[in-house]
């Protein structure tokens, strides 16, 4: 009689944990980077890609607390079809040639055209952090022609359309502005 609640205890642990630990994961394509794109131009989703390395601390602890979390896991299922790229393979050293990376990880953002709409470099410390970098993307002006935008908030600055006036500038970091700024002005010189 112990023998057998003993078993069941053992298997209502491993069936409840194993089933509870896949429930609360944000499922992401792996190193399948054109699966991915298919998908998220088919679902008109934005396609959320963490570049990450087996190595890499910070990206250990965002797979164990930030991409776990319920919250994160809700908002990236209904919002993201989300991929998961190892820099250090054939697809990462293909993405990496075309959207080349500074430091590990780095989370980009790309609309449903696979055009880079948000680039976040380093990990998140905590879940809220990742859920305002999603909605960062959303918020982006310009969501429609994202080539109309600056790449990165944090660094180079895309080509901007003709007419577009000084002020649309104000929601990119200072040194991009300055840079913008002092291009704008060289025109006059």
């Amino acid at each position: 009689m112990i023998k057998k609640i003993l078993i069941l205890l053992i298997l209502t642990f491993v069936f409840g944990y194993s089933s509870t630990s896949w429930a609360q994961n944000i499922r992401f394509v792996h190193n399948q980077l054109t699966k991915a794109k298919t998908k998220a131009k088919k679902k008109s989703k934005i396609l959320f890609v963490d570049a990450y390395a087996s190595w890499c601390g910070p990206c250990k602890m965002m797979d164990k607390n930030i991409f776990t979390d319920p919250t994160v896991v809700k908002f990236h299922k209904t919002n993201f079809v989300n991929c998961k790229i190892d820099v250090e393979s054939v697809v990462g050293d293909i993405f990496t040639d075309q959207f080349p990376i500074k430091s590990i990880p780095t989370l980009f953002y790309f609309n449903s055209d696979y055009d880079l709409i948000f680039k976040k470099v380093g990990a998140p410390s905590q879940a809220e952090d990742l859920i305002e970098y999603g909605q960062t993307a959303f918020d982006v002006p310009f969501f429609e022609d994202a080539r109309a935008w600056p790449v990165d908030r944090h660094g180079p600055i895309a080509p901007r359309p003709h007419g577009e006036n000084l002020w649309s500038l104000t929601n990119i970091t200072p040194l991009a502005f300055l840079r913008n700024f002092l291009s704008f002005f060289s025109a006059f010189l």
